[in-house]
């Protein structure tokens, strides 16, 4: 990866835009990033880390204040980066949430945090993701590395720079992992031990299936009747011990299962005997019963022949009266009917004399024809007159109704005028009420934001106060701790020299006679060397080491903790201004009181505006009203006048019509009931003489009858008739009786029913012999059946247990190979180093890291220190692989890397992050890291170290990368000539020159 071009804006101490060019340190292929303490050189850094992976590494665990503090709610704050990963061309577009500048009113509103990601295609820029929550692992993924990897391999930010080197095992093995793609390892570890899991819930299975079917056979064996000791499972589950027992258990079945065969053929033929004899003697019975039966029932048959006899001569009589029965009904309803007419006819004649209005009218047919004729006329002419006289009830109440329309609607007009004519001045006086109003509220907002700002200043002010007796205490401190840290190292110099000058007497004490000097080679030593009474040893040199490294230690802590206080201080300070205390206070109060009064005129404002809306409204509402009002005035004036007239022409119409009665109604109902009496007569009159026409008829047709069938009256035809269902039975009756004498004579006919015993066979002995040998068979039958089925079912699990146990072994093959091989790629037991297969391999790749850092730091140590990789099992067993450590030669032991002082560790991570970039670049499909930042660690280093550290950097400028640095050592501004130089304007914010 590589970082190609850097534009910032808002951000930071960045009010305006700023632009860096870092392919312009391509050729030169080191910079340095310069300029006074707290100027914003490592918000460069932050810069570049907020785009890629919107954070900033030194606000972890806290807010950002990510846009600058002096860019106006106007103003926009953004991020913009060129990156290469691979062979692409990449720009992301980042910018942070902030308030900005509402675009209509006044105030400020809440600026969304924003993210855009663009690909180079040739000349243009192509847009790929356009929302935060994708752009954020879309470079993720084109990097390679989240923001901690990132972190610790490319952009090394102050209090970070050591993390790789001190990072335990398993946070190197992220980083590794995704620098040199190895994850797939883990996949393959994931894949063998699921297929382990598989396979133990597979053997899992067929055990459990196993020992349910071996137990089952057991059971098996039981029900079949084997002894418990032949039954019984073997204690061992193997094949060499479940094949015999099971061989046993199917031979003994199959015994078993013939003997009950040979039973249940000698028990079937001993009941098919039995049955036989049984069935003959019930035979014998049978046929003495039947005989017995047709002898009583033909005596029975013999004794009712009268009856029989008389009910045939019934039935003959029946025959003849159904024949002449139909005149006779005829007769009788002629007669019924005649009478039933002349009765009608003379109640419908009572009825008509009395009506008032047939006086003198005989009822002759001639004279009733005359009267239907004359009323029906008149009673037409009557229906129209009747209509009108019903309705004028009707009529009299919408008069009534027209009437009280009229006054609702001259009410209702009378109103809507009175209140259309008083809103007119309601609605001036609230127009100008409301003007008055929105002016006081419209310095809400204005307001509002100066009481914010003079509170921000009032609380940086404060600040400023409790933080300079803070510095004067951590300045004092950082002071103190140089003072030891440099007493610290010249006592240790002291010590070294002092050594070397006693070292020929320690040379000395390892001289042997006869053997070659360690210096010169000689075998004699005529005079060696003495050792001083206060001699220093490597004991004493370790012991003024570790005093130093505290010293340092406790240094640059102070140092660090000065100069963080020294930078908010000046940071406040630049915020704080040059008003008092007093006066922000005094401000914020007045514009507090402001605030509240414009407040409290905007919510009256707001009400006041809805109510003039409501007036307004209305208003327009009531003008409408007025004209709706009078139109409904009209209308009701009409419809009364024309009611009034509908009713008088009404009442006079049906006064003319009345002709003496009290209403319409009551001459129609006088017509309609002279009309029904003369029509039911006439009507009687008619039936009368149909009906004695009809009875004369069917009188003559009867004397026919009753002469022609020998009956002497009607009467006699009445007593013979049977109707259809009596004549059936009759007929059933007879016919019965004479085929049960038929059928009894031909039973007593057969041959097999003459010379039978007389006394009836007994049935009970051969009964009790066939159901015992029933009982036999049964028994029998069922005992086979029973054993051959747990027979069958025996085979069926003998033969499933032993496929099960073939399928069995092999699956326990395959379990051992592949769970052994799962656990030691996993770094479990049989793996004696504890290492998993991913280790395994990144443990190579950081050997060649190290073998590669090592270059470099043995030259930056003047020998003294190598790295060491580090593969021995960890504390209580924990897995290997990763670890690192540190080989110092002046004393030949291995060291853990945190045991480094400051300037060491410094020099030791260095070395360690640029072979990292070097393997990783030269590994094929690894991440190429083209691009590297360190800030500050340099003024830790001594002159020579420093000096031996720029010239390891400098040997980089062949190779490609471009490398960043922050620092403020003056040595270093020598010997770079390429730098970013960061400065503070008279204004308070920053802007960037670049000099390549």
């Amino acid at each position: 990866m590589r970082i190609n071009k850097l534009s910032v804006q808002g951000f930071g101490p960045y009010k305006t835009a700023q632009h860096v060019d870092f392919d312009a340190f391509a050729d030169d292929g080191i910079f340095l990033m310069g300029g006074k303490t707290g100027a914003g050189k490592s918000s460069i850094l932050d810069a570049i880390c907020f785009a890629l992976y919107d954070s900033v590494p030194r606000y972890d665990g806290t807010k950002a204040r990510l846009r600058s503090d002096h860019a106006g709610p106007e103003d926009a704050s953004l991020v913009t980066l060129e990156f290469t990963a691979g062979d692409t061309r990449y720009r992301v577009e980042r910018a942070p949430e902030f308030e900005r500048q509402k675009a209509r009113g006044t105030g400020t509103t809440k600026q969304k945090a924003t993210a855009e990601l663009f690909e180079l295609r040739g000349t243009e820029w192509h847009g790929i993701e356009a929302q935060p929550r994708e752009v954020g692992p879309r470079i993720a993924e084109l990097v390679g590395l989240n923001k901690d990897q990132f972190l610790q391999v490319i952009l090394l930010a102050q209090n970070r720079f050591q993390q790789f080197l001190l990072a335990k095992s398993e946070a190197r093995q992220e980083v590794l992992r995704s620098l040199f793609g190895t994850r797939r390892f883990q996949d393959y570890e994931a894949t063998l031990t699921e297929q382990r899991k598989q396979l133990d819930a597979e053997l899992g299975s067929r055990r459990a299936t196993l020992k349910q079917m071996v137990e089952q056979a057991g059971t098996v064996a039981r029900a079949l009747g084997l002894t418990e000791q032949a039954a019984a499972v073997p204690e061992s589950r193997t094949a060499e011990a479940l094949t015999p027992w099971l061989a046993g258990l199917t031979d003994a079945a199959r015994q078993l299962v013939l003997q009950a065969l040979d039973a249940a053929e000698t028990a079937d033929a001993r009941f098919a005997a039995a049955d036989a004899a049984h069935d003959s003697r019930v035979a014998l019975r049978a046929a003495q019963q039947r005989r017995a039966a047709a002898e009583a029932r033909l005596a029975e048959l013999r004794a009712a022949i009268e009856t029989i006899d008389a009910e045939r001569a019934a039935l003959a009589a029946a025959a003849r009266a159904e024949v002449a029965l139909g005149a006779v009904t005829t007769a009788a309803r002629a007669r019924t009917a005649l009478q039933a007419a002349e009765g009608a006819r003379e109640r419908a004649l009572s009825a008509f004399v009395a009506l008032p209005t047939t006086e003198g009218n005989g009822g002759s047919p001639a004279e009733l024809a005359l009267l239907i004729e004359t009323s029906t006329q008149e009673q037409g002419a009557l229906n129209e007159t009747l209509a009108l006289e019903t309705s004028l009830p009707a009529l009299h109440d919408a008069v009534e109704q027209h009437a009280r329309q009229h006054a609702a609607a001259e009410s209702a007009l009378a109103e809507v005028v009175e209140r259309s004519t008083a809103l007119p001045a309601l609605i001036a006086a609230d127009t100008a009420r409301l003007a008055e109003l929105r002016l006081t509220a419209a310095r809400l907002d204005p307001e509002s934001a100066e009481r914010d700002r003079l509170a921000a200043t009032l609380a940086h002010a404060q600040r400023v106060v409790t933080m300079q007796p803070e510095l004067a205490a951590a300045r004092e401190a950082e002071f103190n701790a140089g003072l030891k840290s440099t007493a610290a190292s010249a006592r240790l110099d002291r010590l070294r020299a002092r050594r070397l000058n006693g070292h020929a007497a320690e040379l000395a004490l390892e001289l042997r006679d006869g053997e070659p000097c360690a210096v010169c080679g000689g075998r004699e030593h005529p005079h060696p060397a003495e050792v001083s009474t206060d001699a220093v040893g490597a004991e004493d040199i370790a012991a003024a080491e570790a005093e130093l490294a505290e010293c340092r230690a406790v240094a640059e802590t102070a140092r660090e903790a000065a100069h963080q206080i020294d930078s908010e201080l000046a940071a406040e300070t630049a915020l704080a201004g040059t008003l008092p205390a007093r006066l922000l206070e005094a401000k914020i109060l007045r514009a507090e009181e402001s605030i509240a009064s414009a407040a409290a005129a905007a919510a009256e404002s707001d009400e006041l505006a809805v109510r003039l809306g409501e007036h307004t409204t209305e208003l327009r509402e009531l003008a409408a009203a007025v004209a709706a009002c009078r139109e409904a005035l009209t209308l009701a004036v009409t419809a009364h006048t024309a009611a009034r007239t509908r009713i008088e022409e009404g009442e006079q119409r049906v006064a003319e019509q009345r002709a003496g009665y009290p209403t319409i109604a009551a001459r129609g109902e006088a017509l309609a009931r002279t009309l029904a009496a003369a029509h039911t007569l006439a009507d009687a009159q008619g039936a009368v003489a149909v009906a004695g026409t009809a009875a004369a008829g069917a009188n003559a047709e009867l004397g026919e009858r009753l002469e022609q069938q020998g009956f002497d009256s009607a009467d006699a035809v009445s007593a013979a008739h049977l109707d259809a269902e009596q004549r059936a039975a009759l007929e059933r009756r007879l016919r019965a009786h004479d085929d049960a004498i038929a059928a009894t004579s031909a039973i007593l006919a057969e041959p097999e029913l003459a010379g039978l015993p007389v006394e009836e066979v007994a049935l009970w002995e051969s009964e009790a012999a066939l159901q015992l040998a029933r009982t036999e068979r049964d028994e029998a039958l069922t005992r086979r059946a029973t054993l051959g089925a747990h027979a069958a079912s025996l085979r069926e699990l003998v033969g499933t247990v032993e496929a099960e146990l073939a399928a069995s072994a092999d699956l326990i093959a395959r379990h051992e190979i592949v769970a052994r091989l799962a656990a030691t790629v996993k770094g479990d037991a049989p793996n004696e180093r504890r290492m998993r297969l991913e280790s395994f391999v990144l443990a190579a790749e950081l050997e060649e890291i190290v073998a590669a850092a090592n270059a470099r730091l043995h030259q930056m140590s003047g020998g003294r220190y190598l790295l060491e990789h580090d593969d021995s099992i960890g504390y209580r067993g924990t897995q290997s692989g990763l670890g690192l450590a540190i080989l110092d030669s002046h004393t030949g032991a291995q060291r853990p890397t945190h045991s480094l002082s400051g300037g060491e560790t410094f020099l030791a991570s260095l070395a360690l992050a640029l072979g990292l970039a070097e393997v990783v670049t030269g590994r094929a499909g690894g991440i190429t890291l083209d691009t590297l930042f360190i800030d500050e660690g340099f003024g830790s280093l001594d002159a020579e170290t420093l000096e031996i550290a720029m010239s390891t950097l400098d040997g980089l400028r062949t190779g490609g990368r471009t490398i960043g640095l922050i620092s403020h050592v003056e040595a270093m501004k020598e010997q770079i000539h390429a730098s970013l130089q960061v400065s503070v304007s008279e204004q308070g914010w920053s802007t960037i020159s670049q000099s390549a």
